[in-house]
């Protein structure tokens, strides 16, 4: 049976995932600027921010610190923020 902190992590998860997933796809092709490269996913390194939110539901399912998991989940994008200010 699952706890009630279980459910409301799981609850979270999917619009999170949502917009995780819609960011980082989003960012990895390109944005809205045209590619000149072959390939599909002109930036991969946006993948990350799948990686910190996967990262945040397996803390909030092992731990059950809500407290922890749900801003980890739909803050993941700021990784990606992270990136840009270390890396470029």
């Amino acid at each position: 049976m699952e706890s009630r902190e279980h459910k409301i992590i799981l609850i979270n998860a999917i619009p999170s995932f949502a917009i995780a997933f819609a960011l980082s796809t989003f960012l990895a092709s390109g944005t809205i600027a045209e590619s000149h490269i072959d390939h599909t996913f002109a930036f991969p390194q946006a993948f990350i921010i799948l990686i910190t939110w996967l990262i945040g539901l397996l803390i909030g399912l092992l731990t059950k610190r809500i407290l922890v998991s749900v801003p980890i989940m739909y803050l993941s994008f700021a990784t990606i923020y992270i990136y840009f200010l270390f890396v470029s």
